[in-house]
């Protein structure tokens, strides 16, 4: 079975539901999964799932941060050796200082843990450490990682601030590429789906992404790069894009713009008109699958983990993702289909917001379907002449993204056990013979047959001359006319569009003005 590239970071002291994660994991079938201060938790997941690499991290009474300089190589080595026993992996530190006493004690255990066969996820540095010049120091520990491969891993942290695009290129995400404060060049706006790129191999990574300044050492230095896995990832506060960060909207029960939870107001503003069908929990699956795919595809890291699942203390509350029952079923489904193609989830009878299949119909032309409603989403589905489609009972949304204006309707290719997504109704014809309502009753005509019924209307125009009076009326005729092709697809007459003949408007106009 194929094994997801992204797990979790578990704070063993605070599963709320253990069943549902082991019902999550088996779907998900991770690469690593990493707990923390729950060695009988690793040690049952190690035996659940033989082929995953489960770390163990013991932060304790005192923490982890600066263990090495509590307790010598061997020290650690000799308290931590039993608990790696049926191969589950020792976390060392967590998010020491790179500097030469960390480094030689990280050289040191490492030799004598390869003596002794105990596998270690070594360092595990925080985001934007170390810098991209210092790897140079740390050539010993890169050749060991790369001598002992079936043994050692490198453990790095990599988080995104506010969005996952951040740290692209540099400066703030909305203008990245310009120092802050710059206002001398635009920048690049990073914050739109359409704007984040399908290849950063030219791109400087800052924040996700970062343990390309190791790779490109070691390629320098003639050290086949390690084995790395991201141990935390996800969303936080970064030093420097902070300002930044401080002008995000933020939700009122957090006090900054750290894990997901707390931007989950920022990601509804920047991104309800363009990709309206993207909740809090699917914003941050999408934000992780362009990373996974774009960031960690054919690399040397081997996994990305959720930081967090289950919280310590109150204030990971907002990183904690076991309650995510959304982000964890994309997340399995993502994880049967092909990394690099779209998420396809077969809808349910009932949509999680109540909304209601509506009519079925036959498209006389081909279509697209897309997995938002914009040209620019990646097409999850081609629907062919002829082919049967199911409407949603739900507004269409129209597309100011790509300038054309598009509006876009919620369908299914065929029954509801097809493909679900998004088809722009400008430019196709339908059979309204064969439309039919789905799941909605509709009231039928008493009489089969249908009388024609005129009405009149009226504009009035308070304007400085006839010829301006004149195009404002035009334009609300037209607008009008618009209005009743636009109301065919208005969930409003879903039940009453099959006893509607045709509705034309006229105004007397003089031509000549």
């Amino acid at each position: 079975m194929k094994q997801s590239r992204i797990g979790y970071n578990v704070h063993g002291q605070n599963i709320p539901n253990t069943a549902l994660l082991d019902q999550h994991i088996r779907a998900l079938n991770p690469k690593a999964m990493l707990f923390m201060d729950a060695l009988g938790e690793a040690q049952r997941y190690k035996t659940m799932f033989p082929d995953m690499i489960v770390i163990y991290r013991e932060h304790g009474e005192h923490g982890d941060e600066t263990v090495h300089l509590r307790e010598t190589p061997e020290q650690w080595l000799n308290r931590r050796a039993p608990m790696a026993t049926g191969g589950i992996y020792q976390y060392t530190t967590n998010e020491p200082g790179f500097d030469e006493r960390c480094i030689n004690w990280h050289i040191e255990l490492m030799e004598l843990a390869a003596r002794r066969n105990v596998p270690l996820v070594i360092g595990n540095w925080a985001v934007g450490n170390p810098g991209p010049d210092d790897w140079p120091k740390a050539r010993r520990m890169l050749e060991l990682l790369d001598q002992h491969r079936e043994l050692f891993v490198l453990g790095l942290h990599e988080y995104a601030g506010g969005v996952i695009t951040s740290g692209l290129h540099g400066g703030y995400p909305d203008r990245a590429g310009v120092a802050p404060g710059d206002t001398s060049k635009p920048g690049l706006n990073l914050i739109p789906r359409e704007n984040w790129p399908d290849s950063v191999r030219d791109v400087i990574l800052w924040h996700c992404g970062r343990f390309n300044f190791m790779v490109g050492f070691c390629r320098k230095a003639g050290i086949r790069p390690p084995r790395v896995i991201i141990t935390e990832h996800g969303m936080d506060d970064l030093s420097d894009i902070k300002p930044w960060l401080q002008t995000l909207k933020t939700d009122q029960r957090y006090h900054n713009a750290r894990g997901w939870k707390s931007i989950a107001p920022q990601w509804a503003e920047w991104w309800a008109e363009w990709w309206p069908g993207w909740s809090p929990e699917s914003a941050y699956f999408e934000q992780l699958r362009w990373a996974n795919r774009v960031i960690y595809q054919n690399s040397v890291v081997e996994a990305q983990l959720i930081f967090s699942w289950g919280h310590s203390s109150p204030m990971w509350e907002q990183f904690d993702v076991a309650q995510a029952t959304e982000l964890q079923r994309l997340l399995e489904v993502y994880a049967l289909q092909n990394e690099t193609g779209p998420v396809v989830i077969k809808p349910e009878l009932r949509k999680p917001d109540g909304l209601r299949i509506g009519l079925k119909m036959r498209l006389l032309t081909p279509g697209s379907l897309r997995s938002h409603p914009s040209e620019m989403a990646p097409a999850v589905d081609h629907i062919g002449e002829g082919v049967n489609i199911t409407l949603y009972e739900h507004p269409c949304v129209r597309d100011n993204v790509s300038g054309k204006g598009f509006k876009w309707c919620e369908v299914v290719n065929g029954d509801q056990a097809g493909a679900a997504g998004w088809l722009a109704y400008e430019g196709i014809r339908i059979d309204m013979r064969t439309t039919q309502t789905a799941e909605i009753p509709v009231a039928k005509p008493e009489r089969p047959d249908q009388h024609e019924y005129e009405f009149k209307m009226k504009i009035r125009v308070r304007a400085d001359t006839q010829e301006t009076a004149a195009l404002m009326a035009r334009y609300l005729t037209m607008v009008t006319n618009n209005a009743w092709r636009e109301l065919n697809y208005s969930q409003r007459l879903l039940g009453a569009i099959q006893q509607i003949a045709d509705v034309h408007i006229e105004t007397e106009i003089p031509l000549d003005v």
